[in-house]
């Protein structure tokens, strides 16, 4: 009787004295602890956007450059910083992320350094068309086209002060301190 439960007395057991079904249960679970390495466009505005991250349990550090360089340019730049900060640290980042704007480059360039952060390693994020748009969609969902001049008009009103690029900004994981 291959397959079958079966009692001491080599008889199948009946449905009923088998019992409840055995549940596997994972104790002290250990989920890995990531590090990040995120090499944005911008010197100022998508730094602070990240560095104002609150970090849960599962990030062991992460470090945050803006470079103030584009797209293809920006990517070949990221790549020698990763490979310099490994040495330093004397170990890898776990992910590292491209963060830059579409701005109005060639859709060529744009395509190719999304084309060489991909093949380098490297995760992508990118703005159409500036960083602010990351901001706005905090606050709104938004599906269409918007003007720089629209984000800053955007963002004054949902900040309560006139916004300008780099200015310090308000907690945006709680809407509430945004005048929300």
């Amino acid at each position: 009787m291959t397959g079958a439960v079966v009692a001491k007395n080599k008889q199948p057991l009946k449905p009923w004295q088998k019992g409840p079904p055995v549940v596997p249960v994972v104790l002290n679970e250990i989920l890995p602890r990531q590090s990040f390495l995120i090499i944005c466009e911008g010197k100022e505005t998508e730094r602070s956007y990240f560095e104002s991250f609150r970090a849960t349990k599962q990030v062991r550090d992460f470090a945050v450059l803006g470079e103030g360089r584009n797209t293809l340019s920006l990517v070949k730049r990221a790549v020698d910083l990763r490979s310099q900060l490994k040495i330093e640290r004397d170990a890898p980042f776990d992910q590292a992320w491209c963060v830059f704007d579409r701005d109005d480059f060639p859709a060529q360039q744009f395509n190719a350094a999304i084309t060489l952060a991909e093949q380098q390693g490297f995760k992508v994020a990118f703005s159409n068309q500036a960083f602010e748009i990351w901001y706005l969609l905090h606050f709104d969902f938004h599906s269409a086209a918007i003007s720089r001049q629209l984000y800053k008009e955007k963002l004054t009103e949902k900040f309560g002060y006139p916004y300008e690029k780099n200015s310090s900004l308000p907690d945006l994981f709680h809407p509430s301190a945004a005048g929300e």
